[in-house]
């Protein structure tokens, strides 16, 4: 239904992207099919903050990379295939189950043009070598699911009316053992246009769309726990 802008620069052009839930996602330019390739398709961009600020991570200089697939069900949960030495003849398939903290090579050797999709931890597809509509790879195992706490599943906040054009109330979920935190307003470029500190007991924050020019805003909620979940408001002055 909306849809808000960020900028990364210094980037080709071509690229994908692949979240595994409201905050945390990647993207990423895929290399050519079927074709020897530079060292530079080994670069992809994280978000954890639903797109606002992306950083720059890599593969070992021999991967190329091609594909990313979420894991359902597991929170971080995602996979990579890539061109292992620049060639399709011998894909590679790694895998997180903590969104980047630790990566595993979990099959080598492979000969696919390296698009896949999970199903879960136990379901997954690889396409083949070229034969795109005879030739696919299905795993059969059970990745692990490591232990981690989900991220932006869950709706901690809304704010209302939205779009506003005076004052608003943020509502903030009072589910959980945290007894404060922080609210960043940041406009669509990610410029901080104001903080607010809260308590868990008082879950209503009193928001003036006066003081905020027409545009989308980004409105980010760090918890003590270390949850964190954002919402966008849209500021309308008729």
């Amino acid at each position: 239904m909306n849809w808000t802008f960020a900028q990364v620069t210094g980037t080709g052009n071509n690229y994908n992207v692949c979240f595994v839930d409201n905050l945390r996602g990647v993207f990423w330019q895929p290399v050519p099919v079927f074709k020897k390739s530079p060292a530079s398709y080994n670069n992809y961009f994280v978000t954890t903050d639903g797109g606002i600020t992306w950083t720059q991570q890599s593969l070992a200089t021999r991967y190329s990379i091609r594909d990313f697939s979420r894991v359902p069900g597991v929170s971080g949960g995602m996979l990579v295939a890539a061109y292992d030495n620049g060639g399709y003849t011998s894909t590679s398939v790694l895998y997180t189950p903590d969104f980047f903290n630790t990566l595993t090579l979990i099959q080598s050797g492979l000969s696919s043009d390296a698009g896949c999709n999970f199903y879960n931890n136990q379901s997954g597809w690889l396409a083949g070598d070229g034969n795109y509509n005879t030739s696919i790879y299905k795993y059969t195992g059970t990745l692990p699911v490591g232990v981690q706490t989900i991220i932006g599943d869950t709706p901690h906040m809304m704010v209302y009316p939205n779009p506003s054009s005076a004052e608003a109330i943020l509502k903030v979920s009072a589910n959980s053992s945290a007894s404060s935190g922080i609210i960043r307003i940041l406009d669509i470029t990610g410029k901080e246009m104001e903080t607010i500190n809260f308590l868990s007991s008082v879950p209503y924050i009193q928001l003036n769309a006066g003081n905020y020019s027409n545009g989308i805003y980004i409105i980010q909620m760090t918890r003590e726990d270390g949850v964190s979940s954002v919402c966008r408001w849209t500021v309308c002055h008729k």
